[in-house]
C-alpha cells in the first residue's frame, strides 16, 4: 500500500491520498478514496450541507456525491501521514476530537493542475487537453446556477476547491464546510452577524462591507475619507506592511489573478489598473446603492467571483495552448466576473451566456465531436453541423458588455485582427471569409453574390462619376 501523501490544505482540514484508515471498518474499500482529517464539529458542518447538495444535484452532475464519516484508526500509517499537515501536531494531541472523512477521489485540484502544465511546451497534445478542459468548464458554470436556484452559496471558492480528472475529463465542487444559504447570508448581515463578512483573497474585495453597520459608516463617510482609506491601503500594500490583513490578502490575490512572466513595469501596469478599478467602486460607485441592492448584488456574486478567481488562474498557463482570440475574449469574460468594480461585474447567468456563445463561435465543439445538452458539454450524439449551427444562431449573451469595464482589463484591448485576403479575392462582410472577386460587368448584390450589372446602374454610376468630379 502506499504511504498517504498530504494533497490539500486549508484552515479547516487536511487531505491525504490514498485514504487514511477508519477505527472499527474492515469492510471499508479505500480504492479511488482520498480522505480528509478535521475537527468532530467542521466534519458535521459539511456533512450535513450535502443533504442540501443531494437535493440541488439528484443527478450528481456537479459534486462527487456524500463522503462518510468515520474515527481515526491510531496506527503507524495514520500517524505518521497525519505528522505531515499543518494541523498535524493538535490533530495528534487530541485525535478522539477529530473526524475522518472518506470520499470520492475527482482527481488534482486546479492550482495543481496548473502546476502540471505550467512548463510544458506547446504540442498537438497540450492544444487538445487545454481545450478539453475549457469546454468541461461549462458545467461549472451551470453548476452555480443549479446552487442558487437552490438558494446555496458554496463561499469557498478558489483554485483549491475544484478538482479535475484529466483522464475522464471531469470537474467537480469540492470542500462544503462553508456552504450556506443567500438567504440565511442577508439575514445575518442585517442584524451585523455575517462571520464572513471579511477581506479575504479568495472574497469579493467589498464583502468586508456586508455588515448593514460598516456600510452605513462607509456610505455616511465624506468622499475623502474614503480617498484617504483607499491612499493608506496601497501605501501599506506597497510597503507591505506586517500585520496588515489586506496587505497579505492582496498579495495572495494577485499570486492567482495576474501573470507573473510578463516583465515587472507590465505587470505593475495591469495590478494598477486592478486597483484603480477598486478605487473607483470604493469612493464612488458605493453611492449608487442602498444597502439591500449592495448586498443582494454582492452575496449574489460570490461564487461567480471564486469561479472567475479560479478560471483565470487556469487562463493565465494554458492561454499558450489556445488560439488567441479565444484565450482573449476568456480573459475579458473571467475579468468581468473578478472585477472589484461591484457596478460592473457579471452574475452567474450572464457568465454562462457569454461562455456559451465564446464556445459555439470556436468551433472547438465540432473539433472534439461535442455538444452542449441541458447547458453541459457532453460527447455528440446527432449530427453535429446541424445542432451547433442552430445553438449558434439562438445563442445571444444576456447582457450587453460592459465597454468601459473591456477597455480597462488589465493588460487587454479590444482588437479584432483579421487577415487580409489574398491576390483576387474580397470578404464577405457577413461570412467573414474571401470570395472570389467579381469579373467585369458583374457587381454584389445585397447577399454579396456576383450579378450582372444593368445598364441602369452603370448609367447611375456613370452620373454619380461625372458629379463627384465636377
Amino acid at each position: 500500500m502506499l504511504e498517504p501523501q498530504v494533497i490539500g490544505e486549508g484552515s479547516y482540514g487536511c487531505v491525504h491520498k490514498p485514504s487514511l484508515t477508519c477505527k472499527n471498518k474492515p469492510k471499508l474499500s479505500y480504492k479511488n478514496k482520498v480522505s480528509k482529517v478535521l475537527l468532530k464539529s467542521a466534519a458535521k458542518d459539511e456533512l450535513k450541507e450535502y443533504k442540501n447538495l443531494k437535493d440541488a444535484d439528484k443527478k450528481r452532475e456537479f459534486y462527487l456525491g456524500k463522503p462518510i464519516s468515520c474515527n481515526i484508526e491510531d496506527n503507524y500509517i495514520n500517524t505518521n501521514s497525519i505528522k505531515n499537515c499543518a494541523i498535524g501536531k493538535e490533530v495528534l494531541k487530541n485525535l478522539e476530537q477529530h473526524k475522518l472523512i472518506i470520499m470520492a477521489d475527482g482527481g488534482i485540484n486546479i492550482e495543481d493542475y496548473v502546476k502540471k502544465i505550467k512548463n510544458s511546451s506547446k504540442s498537438i497534445l497540450n492544444t487538445n487537453n487545454a481545450e478539453l478542459f475549457l469546454l468541461e468548464t461549462l458545467r461549472l458554470f451551470t453548476g452555480l446556477i443549479r446552487f442558487k436556484e437552490n438558494d446555496l452559496i458554496h463561499h469557498d471558492l478558489k483554485p483549491q476547491n475544484f478538482v479535475y480528472n484529466d483522464e475522464t475529463n471531469r470537474l467537480n465542487f469540492i470542500d462544503f464546510g462553508l456552504m450556506t444559504s443567500k438567504t440565511k447570508l442577508i439575514e445575518e448581515s442585517n442584524k451585523n452577524a455575517n462571520h464572513m463578512g471579511i477581506f479575504h483573497w479568495s472574497f469579493p474585495w467589498e464583502l468586508e462591507f456586508l455588515k448593514k453597520k460598516k456600510f452605513d459608516s462607509l456610505k455616511k463617510g465624506s468622499k475623502t475619507v474614503r480617498i484617504n482609506f483607499y491612499n493608506t491601503l496601497i501605501e501599506n500594500f506597497v510597503n507591505r506592511k506586517v500585520g496588515d490583513k489586506h496587505v497579505e490578502n492582496m498579495h495572495n490575490f494577485f499570486y492567482y489573478a495576474l501573470d507573473p512572466n510578463i516583465n515587472r513595469d507590465e505587470y505593475r501596469k495591469n495590478r494598477a489598473k486592478y486597483l484603480n478599478d477598486y478605487k473607483r467602486f470604493f469612493v464612488d460607485g458605493i453611492d449608487t446603492y442602498q444597502y439591500d441592492d449592495f448586498l443582494e448584488k454582492s452575496i449574489d456574486t460570490i461564487d461567480s467571483y471564486g469561479l472567475g478567481f479560479a478560471m483565470m488562474h487556469w487562463l493565465l498557463y494554458a492561454k499558450s495552448f489556445l488560439d488567441n482570440s479565444i484565450s482573449d475574449k476568456l480573459f475579458v469574460l473571467y475579468y468581468q466576473m473578478i472585477t472589484p468594480d461591484l457596478i460592473g461585474r457579471l452574475r452567474i447567468e450572464e457568465a454562462r451566456s457569454q461562455l456559451e456563445h465564446i464556445l459555439l463561435e470556436s468551433g472547438l465543439l465540432e473539433k472534439h465531436k461535442k455538444e452542449i445538452h441541458e447547458d453541459i458539454v457532453v460527447d455528440l450524439s446527432k449530427k453535429p453541423e446541424t445542432k451547433i449551427k442552430k445553438l449558434l444562431a439562438n445563442a445571444k449573451p444576456d447582457n450587453k458588455v460592459n465597454t468601459e469595464l473591456v477597455l480597462n482589463t488589465p493588460g487587454k484591448e479590444p482588437v479584432i485582427k483579421m487577415k487580409d485576403c489574398p491576390p483576387g479575392k474580397e470578404r464577405n462582410p457577413k461570412t467573414r471569409r474571401c470570395n472570389n472577386k467579381c469579373k467585369p460587368g458583374y457587381i454584389r448584390n445585397s447577399d454579396f453574390k456576383c450579378i450582372r450589372e444593368s445598364r441602369k446602374s452603370k448609367k447611375s454610376s456613370k452620373n454619380s462619376t461625372k458629379k463627384i468630379s465636377q
